[in-house]
């Protein structure tokens, strides 16, 4: 009796240490969705050109599609599609919230990306446009879990990273130009989205 008494002290800690670990995993909940904000997330996007080039076109007897010509002038990143991919491949759910216009569906179709997505929501769609939490509210009604069983990618400090944050999102900031917002902690900053799919595998195991 005395000796077991003994290899449970020393075992002890570890073993508690052990458990409590055990016990963070069975209660965290893993990822199932990944929102995505689009403009300098993962397409270039300038000034809207489409319409104006379209009745250039037209003065000169040429029909054109508005949104085919404005898609014309946006550049996808060369990491985004390989990125959505990896998260496709790691059986998460995708979904965009943007603020945007309800050109973004053509856009996005154009480019070669809308088929990742299981819905869109614009900020024209939604009535309200981010930073405000209530456009996120709806992408969560259509994810269907909990907050903290979603991640959210955007560039912009207060509209993607904080908002979404202030939501139980799992946000990272996007900083393809390094800026470094002091206050955003190493982990949730990406410098490319390459390095997103292994940020992602640590809040699924």
């Amino acid at each position: 009796m005395m000796v077991s008494t003994v290899v449970l002290s020393q075992e002890g800690p570890e073993f508690l240490h052990h458990l409590g670990r055990t016990f963070l995993r069975v209660m965290r909940a893993p990822l199932r969705w990944v929102l995505w904000d689009v403009k300098d997330t993962l397409l270039k996007v300038r000034s809207s050109v489409g319409e104006q080039y379209c009745k250039e076109a037209q003065r000169m007897g040429l029909s054109l599609s508005p949104v085919e010509v404005d898609a014309a002038f946006r550049q996808v990143f060369p990491d985004s599609k390989k990125a959505l991919e990896s998260c496709s491949s790691l059986g998460l759910k995708l979904g965009v919230v943007s603020n945007f216009d309800n050109r973004l569906e053509a856009i996005l179709h154009v480019c070669g990306l809308l088929s990742y997505f299981s819905f869109l929501i614009t900020s024209e769609e939604a009535g309200v446009a981010k930073p405000s939490p209530a456009i996120f509210s709806q992408a969560l009604q259509k994810c269907g879990v909990p907050a903290d069983r979603v991640a959210h990618i955007g560039d912009h400090y207060v509209n993607d990273y904080l908002t979404s944050r202030s939501m139980g999102i799992h946000g990272f900031l996007l900083d393809r130009h390094k800026d470094g917002q002091l206050d955003v902690p190493r982990e949730h900053r990406l410098s490319s989205l390459d390095e997103l799919p292994s940020r992602l595998q640590q809040h699924m195991n």
